[in-house]
């Protein structure tokens, strides 16, 4: 193995011997009090309806995970533009990780930031500062942290194969954003499909993260193993994420048709 591939290996396997740790015993506490009925579902999420891709069983235990975090922010009466806004600069340190073949620190940035987009509306809410301005503002700034996370993954593909399904990435991810939102402008509701922006962050996160360990695993038997995890998750994000688009196009299309026109907007 390449001094290079061990570097890689020691990035991934650290914060996964901590995530791993922290799995294992979060799981077992949360097993335990939701079957004595001390774990109540967070209604919100339900409302928004499963996902083939993350089920509600896991985002229901990720939420629980994080509510130390989310309780801090609500304690401290931290105003929720200053994590949306912290999100953004992580989005930008993993965009430059992935620039410079940082694949697994990468995974771990963008999983943070991840983390904290789920966390900021809930401390709005739950403090009060829920606001339209504040909601814009995140909406945008979502756009830009993915914006500049594919820009740096992009310009690290930008001599191979690879920078036409990063490309198709970005387009897919935008697509769907875009769809739903000039759907509700039109007065239509378009919030369903498979690759939506949390399935991306989770993919794109975790299959960064523990890419190292499988190109580990195959130096044995190859000589210098490309990405595979890694690679998997952008050609699932490009697929899927333009398979999403289409389907809210579709669906937008064939409800608007069918809307009388006085009821359009």
């Amino acid at each position: 193995m390449s001094s290079s591939q061990y570097h890689h290996f020691l990035v991934a396997i650290v914060p996964l011997a901590l995530f791993n740790f922290m799995f294992v015993i979060s799981l077992f506490v949360y097993i335990i009090l939701r079957r004595r009925g001390r774990v109540k579902d967070d209604e919100e999420l339900l409302k928004r309806g499963d996902s083939a891709f993350i089920g509600m069983w896991m985002r229901q235990w990720w939420l629980w995970v994080i509510r130390p975090i989310t309780n801090f922010f609500i304690r401290n009466r931290i105003n929720p533009d200053v994590i949306t806004t912290a999100s953004v600069i992580l989005a930008v340190a993993a965009g430059v990780a992935y620039y410079y073949g940082e694949i697994a620190l990468g995974g771990w940035i963008t999983l943070i930031y991840g983390t904290l987009d789920l966390i900021d509306g809930r401390v709005a809410r739950e403090t009060g500062q829920a606001t339209r301005s504040g909601a814009f503002l995140d909406s945008v700034l979502d756009r830009y942290s993915e914006f500049f996370t594919y820009t740096g993954i992009l310009l690290h593909h930008r001599e191979g194969i690879f920078f036409y399904v990063v490309l198709l990435m970005i387009i897919g991810s935008f697509m769907v954003s875009y769809t739903r939102a000039r759907g509700e402008a039109l007065g239509v509701s378009i919030t369903h499909g498979i690759m939506q922006r949390p399935e991306r962050i989770v993919y794109l996160g975790i299959c960064s993260a523990l890419s190292p360990l499988l190109t580990y695993a195959l130096s044995f038997y190859m000589h210098n193993p490309p990405e595979y995890l890694y690679l998997f998750a952008l050609l699932l994000i490009a697929v899927f994420a333009n398979y999403t688009a289409l389907q809210r196009l579709f669906y937008g299309y064939r409800v608007l048709k069918t809307t009388p026109p006085e009821q359009k907007t």
